[in-house]
């Protein structure tokens, strides 16, 4: 081989980068550097002219060129204009091309002339395809691949990131790219900003995905002729946001050179509320032609700018008073820039499908963000970062508030009085109009406040004035919040509605499973048992809609059967009230885990003693499903401390930022001799990783042992009905023991088991073992043992 060829790369000097090739046949490899060339291929106007080459006059595949055999029988069109005219000779290999290149020159167009031979078009023109010309023997089989090595620090970095599991992601390449770009395009003018996509691709590669358009629109206009009442819903939205300027109509005689074009297919989704049914266009960013690019595929979707979900519902029970606001069409407020409004098209007709057979179709375009482009999330955390940076010295705490609690256009958040309650929502509500985002739906448990945000022209939640304000049930980043007795609550009515209607696969049972919303892990003794089902309908080989057999049948109805109680289920909101804060008051951190054969995991405590009481409650809780390969109760034992221990850091994080702390994590860990220092040494690597990372999170001494019978985090293991979850006193407050200032009697250091018989995967020791031998045997001993031969 003269020549491996590389397309579509910048032009960017590659000295010093090595790379290798690798024969599979061949035990000896050679290193090569890297060259950069200029190339014009024929036939590729709208691709780079730059690729990369590695030039290697010594290697040589031995390997025999093959042809098509006899062609001289097959018609082949003239009009075809082939790339290579004598395809069917046999010739040396000139060039690979990369993969993601080759099927971006694939088209669409083919044309078969046998069974054996086929013709694709391509932008090089039409190449035959098909199978080759049996040989009668073989001499060689060889495979070849280009390997380019990274560097030792890339790969550490890649294992400590496998090894981190979630704590922290470094941000990514795209991630800096994304976040350039934004900050180097920005604008604000006249009271909006303005942004523009993180184009990562070049904009000729992207296709208008037209055809697809059409196609869809199509289906749309015939459900439309079935049900007018959602024509009317359409055209009701599309004139709104024509009269906000949120579209505008496209001239489609206007040239548009340089600018990205795609048109966006969209449907229509209802939502049905308590107090009102919403409708809403959805647009899909995802849709492209065959072996063309989407809209999505060409941007960068940026880093994940917004808080962790579980750090601001944790918060969200920390406050007294809670506040819940969101942003009025948030995306929609933010400007598109010009040069890539074309990208944001889509079809939309006045015709009425009540007395027209086919739509006259017009085009229309996008001047803002819209939800459905994968940038879009980042578009608008990046917004709204960008635009309360400019208030934190004049309003400091509610910028913090903002920052660390709006999550995407929902913003939950809360003081401890309401003096403050009512200044930060005025704060936050006047930064935000700056950028023409209206905060509403206003909405707390202190009915106070909410009369308060009524006299100053606040939208409170909800507009409908015959409801009572602060008996309002509404929803929190997904769980239902009722302000009156400031409680979560649930409302398994969809669901049941759902698994009525289904069969009872593996399928529908997945989908009935995704449908629950527990984010701080408060209903996992209940849903943990149906977890464990679905691992169990794993190990059947059982397919997706195959009906189930009757043992798994019976158990599934049986925690159906039991759903409907946990609509009686009222979960306090609020788990620490320090108000009245005195100088003696003190908040512990208690944190239980435990294992089983069928999962694992861990439950967090917030205590608050408060002059002669003392309150306990549960905070939130993780478990998981022990992995279907089969895995020793003591590892299974060792990931629950990991889970504690990495939940017990989060949760003192978060509360540490609120209060003062006095931190004590409790578990059920077994064998506290592999948290002493200096004992990872003896461990693999599994075992020493995690008990490391355990060892930093927390400190060794606070591990104790906690008997079964007192351990809440037995319930996450084994199980509880839904009628016992609802009574279970020990799995809401803790166990009793912590309503003391001392540790129960039962409570104590794990014993010294045999570390051979607790874990089983030591690292093995050679030992040399010298015996010395002294004899001084006698010419009597000698007759004893020959008499007794």
């Amino acid at each position: 081989m003269d020549t491996i060829i590389k397309l579509n790369k910048a032009k960017t000097s590659l000295k010093g980068s090595i790379s290798r090739i690798e024969n599979f046949a061949d035990k000896v490899s050679e290193d090569t550097s890297l060259m950069d060339l200029e190339v014009k291929l024929k036939k590729i106007d709208q691709l780079p002219q730059n690729v990369i080459s590695i030039r290697r006059n010594s290697f040589e595949l031995d390997c025999p060129p093959r042809g098509f055999g006899d062609v001289s029988k097959m018609e082949i069109p003239k009009y075809m204009e082939l790339s290579d005219p004598q395809f069917f000779e046999a010739k040396e290999i000139q060039a690979l091309l990369n993969a993601d290149v080759f099927f971006r020159i694939m088209k669409d167009n083919f044309y078969r002339v046998n069974e054996e031979l086929l013709f694709r078009e391509t932008e090089f023109g039409w190449i035959a395809s098909g199978r080759l010309e049996e040989a009668k023997t073989i001499d060689a089989l060889e495979s070849c691949f280009l390997l380019n090595n990274n560097s030792i620090e890339d790969t550490l970095k890649q294992f400590f990131d496998l090894e981190s599991l979630g704590i922290r992601d470094d941000p990514c390449i795209h991630e800096d790219q994304a976040l350039k770009i934004f900050n180097d395009t920005v604008q604000y003018n006249n009271g909006r900003y303005i942004v523009e996509l993180p184009f990562h691709k070049h904009i000729k590669e992207l296709s208008d995905n037209l055809i697809v358009a059409k196609q869809r629109f199509q289906n749309l206009w015939r459900r439309s002729q079935k049900d007018t009442d959602l024509h009317l819903k359409y055209e009701e939205i599309i004139q709104d946001y024509l009269n906000q300027g949120i579209i505008e109509k496209v001239d489609t005689s206007e040239l548009c050179k340089d600018k990205p074009i795609y048109y966006l297919p969209h449907q229509v989704v209802k939502k049905e509320g308590r107090v009102t049914t919403s409708t809403r266009i959805v647009f899909d960013a995802t849709s492209h032609q065959a072996n063309e690019l989407s809209l999505n595929d060409c941007l960068w979707p940026g880093p994940n700018l917004y808080p962790n979900l579980l750090d601001v519902l944790i918060n969200f029970r920390l406050n007294k008073i809670a506040i819940s606001s969101d942003i009025r069409q948030a995306f929609l407020q933010i400007c598109l820039a010009d040069k890539h409004k074309d990208a944001v098209r889509f079809l939309w007709t006045p015709s009425d499908p009540r007395t027209e057979k086919r739509p006259v179709l017009e085009v229309y375009r996008f001047n803002r963000v819209i939800f459905g482009v994968n940038a879009s999330p980042f578009l608008l955390a990046a917004t709204v970062k960008h635009h309360i940076t400019k208030y934190e010295e004049e309003y400091p705490i509610t910028v913090n508030h903002l920052d660390s609690y709006m999550y995407v256009d929902d913003w939950i958040t809360g003081q401890d009085n309401r003096e403050e309650a009512l200044l930060i929502s005025r704060h936050a509500k006047n930064i935000m109009k700056e950028a023409v985002m209206e905060m509403r739906k206003w909405i707390s448990n202190d009915s106070a406040l909410m009369n308060q945000w009524v006299a100053e022209g606040l939208d409170t939640y909800p507009i409908d004035t015959s409801i009572c304000l602060g008996s309002n049930k509404t929803k929190v980043l997904g769980m239902a919040w009722q302000t009156q007795d400031d409680c979560f609550t649930l409302d398994t009515t969809s669901l049941l509605e759902f698994i009525t209607a289904s069969k009872i696969t593996k399928r529908s049972l997945l989908q009935a499973i995704g449908k629950i919303f527990d984010p701080l892990g408060l209903l996992t003794p209940f849903t943990i048992r149906v977890k464990c089902l679905i691992q169990e309908l794993w190990e059947t080989k059982i397919t997706w809609d195959e009906i189930l057999p009757p043992k798994i049948v019976e158990i599934w109805l049986e925690w159906c059967k039991e759903l409907p109680l946990l609509d009686e289920l009222k979960i306090p909101r609020l788990v620490l009230d320090s108000t009245t804060e005195e100088k003696n008051d003190s908040i512990e951190i208690h944190v239980f885990c435990d294992a089983s054969k069928l999962a694992y995991g861990a439950s967090v405590y917030v205590k608050l003693k408060k002059q002669d009481k003392v309150y306990v409650n549960l905070i939130t809780s993780k478990t998981r499903v022990a992995p279907l390969k089969s895995v020793t109760l003591p590892r299974l034992e060792l990931l629950g401390a990991l889970v504690a221990s990495r939940l017990s850091s989060k949760v003192q994080e978060i509360i540490g930022q609120k209060k003062r702390l006095y931190c004590v994590p409790l578990d059920r860990f077994q064998n506290s001799s592999v948290l002493d220092k200096g004992s990872h040494r003896k461990w693999k690597q599994f075992v020493k990783n995690r008990v490391l990372e355990i060892t930093g999170l927390t400190n060794p001494n606070t591990w104790f042992h906690c008997p079964g019978k007192d351990n809440p985090s037995d319930f996450l293991s084994r199980g509880l009905s839904a009628k016992s979850l609802i009574c279970e006193n020990k799995w809401w407050n803790g166990p009793s023991f912590l309503l003391s200032d001392e540790l129960s009697e039962t409570i104590c250091e794990c014993p010294e088991p045999d570390e051979k018989d607790y874990f089983p995967d030591l690292k093995s020791e050679n030992s040399n073992i010298v015996l010395t031998l002294n004899s001084n045997k006698t010419f009597f001993d000698y007759l004893i043992n020959r008499s007794n031969r």
